[in-house]
């Protein structure tokens, strides 16, 4: 394995967290959907709904363009190495 696959790893692992706090504000919301329009707290909730999928949408935007400069020289390493062969 190389550094690009553990990289890639890290990606999929993070993404796949991100996801899992998302389906849980939903599930939150899905249990509690009485008591929270009810209540008071409805625009506390959704203000605090909103916030928390803006900053994981901010962090799959920072995953997903991560360019790690090590592997990026790697890549391109590769490349010259394969064209060099031919």
């Amino acid at each position: 394995m190389n550094k690009s696959s553990h990289l890639d790893t890290a990606k999929a692992i993070t993404s796949f967290f991100i996801v899992l706090i998302g389906f849980g504000v939903f599930m939150l919301f899905y249990t509690n959907s009485e008591s929270l329009i009810e209540g008071n707290s409805f625009s506390s909730f959704i203000t605090l709904t909103v916030i928390v999928f803006s900053l994981l949408i901010g962090l799959l935007y920072l995953v997903s363009n991560s360019k790690h400069p090590r592997v990026h020289t790697q890549r391109a390493s590769v490349k010259k190495n394969k064209k060099s062969r031919k």
